[in-house]
């Protein structure tokens, strides 16, 4: 097992340590998670974007590519390998999975390997970023109308091109959360098993106390094996994330505990500030 050692403070932007300080943190960051989590119920295409790290970025940034320009398949290639989450060849596949689920369509009067996002795409989007508003304004109510007016096409794509824009910039730096990283945010399903851990034991984040999980009750909420399910937990213990107390009983390790603290804080912090850059257009 790696031990984890948490995040250095100084390595981080000063704006997700307050985050993290903050006295209404925990409640934002659980809104979050329970946020995300009802989306998945409503909306089964949108929780399968949320899958892994490499479909989200790559939607996030088809959906700002067509905001600031045009999505082309080059450009999506491009920007998405620089993040470091996917490869130009997955970028690619996501894109026939966009197509699949019918988030974008091909952009007949334009070049090949053009592409448009959908309404049911757009709709989307703007939903999910209406609800991580709405648990970002729990920390800066000022946010609160903002997600309302995301309803208005021109605020919702240019708030998307401010937040894109600076999520792009901060992938371009170290990965302040390796383990995080290789035990959730990149196994299949791995982001909504944690947001139902980040919900689990007392309202403090994440919690210190023991978990329990029913692996055949996950396998069937994300649609993915009993199987899957052992192996990210497995990986997560390996990565020095979890510890296992047997019959379905988990609890954070102190540095994974640190690590999901400022995740969270960065993602927080991240809407916060393009919050604040929006109102102050």
């Amino acid at each position: 097992m790696i031990e984890v050692r948490g995040v250095e403070p100084a390595a981080l932007p000063p704006a997700w340590s307050e985050i993290a300080r903050h006295p209404d943190f925990a409640v934002a960051a659980r809104r979050l998670a329970a946020n995300m989590l009802l989306l998945c119920e409503d909306d089964k295409q949108l929780a399968a974007i949320f899958k892994d790290a490499g479909r989200y970025v790559a939607a996030m940034s088809a959906a700002y590519l067509h905001g600031t320009g045009g999505l082309s398949l080059s450009l999506l290639k491009q920007i998405c390998s620089r993040t470091g989450f996917l490869s130009p060849g997955r970028a690619s596949a996501i894109i026939e999975f966009l197509l699949h689920i019918e988030y974008l369509r091909p952009a007949s009067d334009i070049a090949a390997g053009h592409y448009i996002p959908t309404e049911r795409f757009l709709l989307a989007w703007r939903c999910h970023l209406q609800a991580a508003l709405d648990a970002a304004a729990v920390i800066e109510p000022a946010l609160g109308p903002l997600s309302d007016r995301l309803a208005e096409p021109g605020m919702f794509m240019a708030f998307l091109a401010i937040q894109a824009a600076r999520l792009h910039t901060i992938t371009q730096e170290a990965n302040h959360f390796p383990a995080l990283t290789r035990a959730f945010l990149h196994p299949y399903a791995g982001s909504q098993i944690l947001w139902v851990m980040m919900l689990s034991g007392e309202e403090t984040l994440p919690t210190t106390d023991e978990i329990r999980l029913s692996l055949a009750d996950l396998s069937r909420r994300f649609d993915v094996t009993h199987l899957h399910v052992r192996r990210l937990l497995r990986q997560a213990q390996d990565e020095g994330m979890l510890t296992y107390h047997g019959r379905g009983r988990f609890s954070f390790e102190p540095g994974g505990l640190d690590e999901l603290r400022h995740h969270y804080a960065f993602q927080l912090s991240e809407l916060i500030e393009s919050g604040k850059a929006m109102l102050a257009r």
